[in-house]
């Protein structure tokens, strides 16, 4: 009975996670007039991650076919992989965005992305299978065994890509905080990419270690199936993924930032806190940045003086705090 619970347990949290990817996916294939290769990622990334979520809770259990649960086997390392890589290339594209703002240039690459993301997987899993069918698929679960060193085909690329994204969100950092000082000159619009570049980061980050530690909880939580512990961490962890997927997604998108929905979901003022008190005004002192955060007294006391002057203009005008030599126009007399 115990076991059955476990089993009852684990499915309600990857269908909660799938209806969390579906839902942002439904709104991600509403909207345009995103940058192109993020807006791919994007809904690669949620695509490849509820096609795992459903081959996993629809036929991890599904041990009485001994078919069935091998392509079950390898469905779910296919989708894993790629769901890792389009999490890779999330902080890639950062790292790639960084660099046309810098170099102006532009570059095609979303055919790339699906090249990698899908032939990659799709090469590793077939080789696995070629080296050891029976490595796909236990009496218990159908998914690869453990007993064997046929998992590294899964734990392997897993590693690399993550080794992968930090290195690139390294990269991302060192960029940033070494050319902090030419982001005056970057027009308003490139400094706008660069600050969703760096709030992108943070982003990322915390991306690729809850997608880690859930599917490192999935497998031990298969392997191990008499822990009541493991099998509860693996169902919270799979639930906050799905939930946080939503959130990266409405914050990496600008097209959905202003949305109804994303006004009431929680730390939407992580990264747009400060450009929400620019745009109240907060702090903006001036108009123009030639004068610095204040204008010079000197300088307001002459415009008060003009325009006096334009309004009703005066033969004799006299300055109590200046003595500035005034000549009227028929260059009789000095006035001061």
């Amino acid at each position: 009975n115990g076991y059955n619970w476990l089993r009852l347990v684990i499915v309600i949290g990857s269908i909660i996670t799938s209806l969390c990817l579906l839902f942002i996916l439904t709104i991600l294939f509403t909207i345009h007039g995103d940058n192109r290769e993020v807006l791919s990622v994007h809904k690669n990334l949620c695509i490849t991650l509820l096609l795992t979520e459903l081959t996993f809770f629809i036929g991890v259990f599904q041990t009485d076919s001994q078919v069935t649960c091998k392509l079950t086997s390898g469905l779910l390392q296919f989708f894993l992989l790629s769901s890792f890589i389009w999490a890779f290339l999330e902080a890639f594209d950062l790292f790639m965005n960084l660099i046309e703002i810098f170099e102006s240039k532009r570059s095609n690459r979303v055919w790339w992305y699906h090249g990698l993301t899908f032939g990659l997987p799709a090469l590793i899993t077939i080789i696995s299978i070629l080296i050891n069918p029976y490595s796909h698929g236990t009496a218990y679960y159908c998914w690869l065994r453990v007993d064997n060193n046929l998992w590294i085909t899964l734990a392997g690329p897993l590693i690399l890509t993550l080794i992968a994204s930090f290195l690139f969100i390294f990269i991302s950092c060192f960029i940033l905080t070494h050319n902090s000082g030419i982001h005056l000159a970057i027009k308003s619009k490139e400094q706008s990419r660069i600050d969703e570049v760096r709030c992108g980061l943070k982003w990322v980050i915390l991306l690729m270690i809850i997608l880690t530690t859930t599917w490192i909880l999935g497998l031990f939580t298969l392997n191990y199936q008499e822990s009541l512990f493991l099998g509860l961490a693996f169902t919270m962890s799979n639930i906050v993924l799905g939930l946080y997927v939503v959130l990266f997604c409405i914050i990496r998108t600008d097209s959905i930032q202003n949305h109804k929905i994303a006004s009431h979901l929680p730390l939407m003022n992580l990264c747009f806190g400060e450009e929400d008190d620019q745009s109240t005004g907060k702090g903006n002192v001036i108009n123009s940045s030639a004068y610095g955060a204040h204008p010079l007294p000197v300088v307001t006391q002459m415009a008060t003086q003009v325009s006096g002057l334009v309004s009703s203009p005066p033969r004799h005008l006299v300055i109590t705090n200046n003595s500035l030599p005034i000549y009227p126009s028929n260059g009789s007399s000095q006035i001061t």
